[in-house]
C-alpha cells in the first residue's frame, strides 16, 4: 500500500477569519471534536509506516483540552503532521504549553507547518512562530518545523469556500489540488469528506471501513 495521508480536523474554531479560507473556520464556530471521538477516531485509523496523520483546526490557545485530543488522536502513528498559523507563540505561556504538548505525543516524527503567506504575513507572526518554534525543538530530532508549501502559496490556497472570495490573481490556484484531494478528511464532527472544500460527505467514519471508503474516493 502506498503511503497516504489522513487529515483531522479538531475545530471550526479559529482566532481568524480569512477570505479564502476553504474550511470557513472563525472566532464565531465553536464546534470542538470531543476526547471520546478521537480516541475512536484513532482506534478506527491504520498504524504503521505507510500511514500519515495531519491535523488542522484548533491550537493550544484556543482548545482547553488540547493536548488531550492530540495525544488521543496520534497514540501510535508512526509519523504525523501540524498546520498551525502560529498565533499562540505571542504568549510565552501557550507556546511553552504547545511544546509540552508536542514532546508528550506518542509519534516517531512529526512536522509542524506554519501556515505563512502573503494573507498571513501581514501580521507578522510566521516568521516569529518559525524561529520560535525552530529554536524550541532544535535539540529534538524527530521533530520537524517548516513552511507550509511557497510560503504557505500552495498550501492556504488549495481550496476555498465556495461563497467565499479569493483576489481573482489567485483563482487559478484557489481550487483542490490532488495532494488533497488523494487524502481522507475527517471533520470535528466525525464525518468524513472527500476534500478540504467539504462539498462531498461521505459518512461518519465509524459506519464505514478506512480502506474501501479511501479506494472509494480514489477511484
Amino acid at each position: 500500500m502506498s503511503k497516504h495521508e489522513t487529515t483531522i480536523r479538531l475545530t471550526n474554531f479559529c482566532n481568524e477569519t480569512c477570505d479564502h479560507c476553504m474550511f470557513r473556520s472563525g472566532p464565531s464556530n465553536k464546534t470542538h471534536m470531543t476526547e471520546k471521538m478521537s480516541q475512536q477516531l484513532n482506534e478506527w485509523l491504520p498504524k504503521g509506516v505507510d500511514s500519515n496523520i495531519s491535523v488542522m483546526g484548533g491550537e493550544v490557545s484556543l482548545i482547553p483540552n488540547y493536548g488531550d485530543l492530540m495525544r488521543n488522536t496520534f497514540q501510535g502513528h508512526y509519523q504525523g503532521g501540524i498546520m498551525t498559523n502560529g498565533v499562540f507563540v505571542k504568549q510565552k505561556a501557550t507556546l511553552d504549553e504547545f511544546v509540552r504538548v508536542i514532546l508528550s505525543l506518542d509519534t516517531q516524527n512529526i512536522t509542524i507547518r506554519i501556515s505563512q503567506s502573503q494573507f498571513h504575513s501581514k501580521d507578522g507572526y510566521g516568521q516569529e512562530a518559525f524561529e520560535k518554534l525552530k529554536q524550541s525543538f532544535k535539540h529534538k530530532h524527530r521533530i520537524f518545523v517548516q513552511f507550509a508549501g511557497d510560503l504557505g502559496l500552495n498550501i492556504v490556497l488549495v481550496g476555498r469556500a465556495y461563497d467565499n472570495n479569493v483576489p481573482s490573481k489567485y483563482q487559478d490556484v484557489a481550487m483542490c489540488d490532488n495532494a488533497m484531494n488523494d487524502n481522507m478528511f475527517v471533520d470535528e464532527n466525525g464525518i468524513i469528506h472527500w476534500c478540504p472544500l467539504g462539498e462531498s460527505p461521505y459518512k461518519h467514519f465509524s459506519q464505514c471501513d478506512y480502506y474501501e471508503t479511501r479506494e472509494k474516493m480514489i477511484d
